[in-house]
C-alpha cells in the first residue's frame, strides 16, 4: 500500500468518524431540544405553582383575620356571659326557686280538684238518681 493509499483511507476513516460525529450531535441537538421543551414545561409548572402559592398565602392571611374576629367574638361573648350572671345569675336562680314553688301548689291545686271533681261527680248521680225517686213518687 502505497501512501496515497494509506492518506485515501485515513480520509475514508476521518469522513466515517465525522459522519458519526455529526451524527452524535444531531442526537444531542434533538436532546437539547427535548431537554429546552421540558424546560419550558418545567417554567410553565412553576409559574402555575407560584401564582397558587400567592392565592393560598391571600387565604391563609385572610382566614387569619376571620380567626382573629371569632377570638373577639368568644371573648365579648364570654364577657356577656360573665355579665349575665353576675347581673341576673341570683334573680334567675330566684326565679327558679319560685316557679318549684308554684308547680308544688299547682300540683297540689290539681290533687284537690280531682277530688273535688270526683265529689261533684258523686253528688250528680245522687241528685239525679233522687230527682228520679221524686219524680216516680209525683207519679
Amino acid at each position: 500500500m502505497n501512501n496515497e493509499e494509506k492518506i485515501l483511507a485515513i480520509l475514508g476513516q476521518i469522513q466515517a468518524g465525522q459522519i458519526e460525529t455529526n451524527n452524535r450531535l444531531d442526537r444531542l441537538e434533538t436532546d437539547v431540544s427535548s431537554l429546552k421543551a421540558g424546560q419550558a414545561k418545567l417554567e410553565a409548572g412553576q409559574a402555575r405553582l407560584e401564582a397558587r402559592q400567592e392565592k393560598l398565602e391571600i387565604r391563609q392571611e385572610q382566614l387569619e383575620i376571620r380567626q382573629a374576629r371569632l377570638e373577639e367574638d368568644v371573648g365579648r361573648l364570654r364577657d356577656f356571659g360573665f355579665l349575665m350572671e353576675k347581673e341576673f345569675g341570683d334573680k334567675i336562680n330566684i326565679t327558679i326557686e319560685a316557679y318549684g314553688m308554684v308547680k308544688d301548689k299547682l300540683d297540689d291545686h290539681s290533687a284537690i280538684l280531682s277530688r273535688i271533681e270526683r265529689k261533684v261527680s258523686n253528688l250528680e248521680t245522687r241528685v239525679g238518681y233522687h230527682d228520679h225517686k221524686l219524680e216516680v213518687l209525683k207519679g
